[in-house]
């Protein structure tokens, strides 16, 4: 049995900035068999006071209500690297990945996914 994958982007590499959020757009995954999602928090130089969270969220309804399922909270130390997966399964609709939480420093954040889309 192949299987079929196609890359899904939550959130494209950027800088969050101290005391920001950084909210990904809607993945629509209502027609993916599960998604294997993995995020990254990369410090600067100079950690942040309170560490960067990861928050997946998840919705039935198209985007318009959001509840959270996982998160994850990097650490504080300067040029940390901070590497979280789960994997999103067959019930879920529609997700998003959010950044938030860091204080005193820009951290860099990105969220990607490979979905499985076909058992052939």
């Amino acid at each position: 049995m192949a299987l079929t994958k196609a890359d899904a982007t939550f959130v494209s590499s950027q800088s969050c900035a101290a005391a920001a959020t950084v909210t990904g757009s809607l993945v629509d995954l209502s027609a993916v068999y599960e998604t294997d999602l993995q995020i990254k928090i990369t410090n600067g130089a100079t950690g942040p006071t309170v560490a960067c969270s990861a928050v997946l969220e998840t919705t039935t309804d198209g985007g318009t209500t959001w509840k959270e399922r996982a998160r994850w909270a990097a650490g504080v130390a300067n040029n940390g690297v901070y590497q979280f997966n789960d994997t999103i399964p067959i019930g879920v609709q529609g997700a998003r990945v959010v950044f938030t939480g860091n204080t005193g420093q820009a951290v860099t954040v990105e969220a990607f996914g490979s979905t499985v889309t076909a058992l052939i």
